[in-house]
């Protein structure tokens, strides 16, 4: 009996340091920049690519993203090859007896050059509506997320598991923007043409 205690003790133990270990790793996965979550690239196009075609590219890209355009971009200068919006975008994720369904928003900057380009996305925040899969009368619940606070409880220990999966699901979002706007910039790059 004793030896299934002691067992038990350390498969717990390992668990729980585990468990830290692998927060302790993600907090360090996440890019910050002044304190405050920020992803930005610079991205080299081909060196024959020129900047009204990788402008004329990167706004295309913006208005099939987003569904209304001219509500997102809030800077559209032609001349300096900058455009500037606020993008949203959901994810879900389950969190306990809750499914929590996340509305993130956050300012998305594309800047380019002949040859290359630079994305930045910053000013990361939204609403997550907590639904009880128990159901109930109080059943859903709305929670602010500053995605800022998010981290910095994450690093604290605070919440650990929730506030990991917050970020994780915006930083799967991010990427996977990251990675639409990068297919549509390479087509200008080349000069390829899904037509």
């Amino acid at each position: 009996m004793s030896k299934l205690l002691l067992l038990l003790t350390t498969l717990f133990c390992s668990f729980s340091a585990l468990a830290q270990k692998s927060a302790d790793v993600a907090v360090t996965d996440f890019p910050i920049k002044e304190d405050k979550l920020y992803y930005e690239g610079v991205v080299d196009a081909a060196p024959t690519a020129k900047q009204l075609d990788l402008y004329r590219t990167g706004r295309t890209w913006f208005v099939d993203t987003y569904v209304d355009a001219k509500e997102v971009l809030q800077l559209d200068d032609k001349a300096d090859g900058k455009m500037m919006g606020k993008g949203r975008y959901k994810y879900s994720f389950v969190n306990g007896i809750n499914i929590s369904q996340v509305l993130m928003r956050f300012t998305l900057a594309l800047d380019v050059k002949d040859g290359k380009y630079r994305y930045r996305m910053y000013n990361f925040e939204g609403d997550n509506v907590n639904t009880s899969m128990l159901g109930g009368a109080n059943a859903t619940q709305l929670r602010i997320l500053d995605y800022n606070q998010c981290y910095l409880d994450l690093k604290a220990d605070k919440r650990t598991k929730y506030n990991l999966k917050v970020l994780q699901g915006m930083d799967a979002q991010v990427k996977g923007i990251v990675a639409s706007l990068q297919k549509a910039m390479m087509n200008a790059a080349t000069g390829k043409d899904d037509f």
